[in-house]
């Protein structure tokens, strides 16, 4: 349980100095922070999951997608993790 605080703690200040910015963390990120916090996911799988996800974003503006909700709903891979 010390672990999981020290996390929150963390996770915590990095939400409070991100707030209201252009970094703030989407929904999806916050999620993925959550897990974090609580031990579902390591650091390496959210970092991992969020490269893929970012992946994902760039093909879909490449490809000249007008599906902006795509943009923000979580990536395929990795949702056996969620």
């Amino acid at each position: 349980m010390i672990e999981e605080d020290i996390r929150a703690k963390v996770v915590a200040a990095a939400l409070t100095v991100t707030e209201n910015t252009a970094i703030a963390p989407s929904q999806y990120e916050l999620l993925l922070l959550n897990k974090y916090v609580r031990g579902v996911l390591s650091i390496e799988e959210v970092i991992a999951l969020l490269a893929e996800y970012e992946l994902q974003k760039g093909q879909s503006v490449a490809f000249g997608s007008n599906n902006t909700q795509a943009l923000d709903a979580p990536p395929e891979i990795g949702l056996d993790l969620l």
